[in-house]
């Protein structure tokens, strides 16, 4: 735990983290741009191979949907908490 509070509290990580996904974001701009076809059996072969459609479509929806299923679920669920620990809390201060 010691060293993931460490990694926190860094003041480079949260700026490397970004960087890191800015860069991400160009290469599948960078790998996705130019790849147009008219050819209708090329295309077919084109949705499936090409990189930056594989990596959006396959991996980053997903990562949204799950990404709000848990939000969804935990922050409820921290905001109960809290509720319930401040009921408790003002219920002691009445006795």
């Amino acid at each position: 735990m010691e060293i993931l509070n460490q990694l926190f509290k860094n003041k480079y990580f949260l700026p490397s983290l970004q960087s890191a996904t800015l860069f991400a974001f160009i290469l599948l701009i960078y790998g996705a741009i130019g790849v147009t076809t008219h050819d209708k059996d090329f295309a077919l072969v084109l949705r499936n191979t090409n990189v930056s459609n594989l990596i959006v479509w396959s991996y980053w929806w997903p990562l949204i949907i799950l990404t709000a299923i848990l939000l969804f679920l935990i922050i409820p669920t921290l905001f109960y908490s809290l509720f319930v620990i401040l009921r408790r809390l003002s219920l002691n201060e009445v006795e």
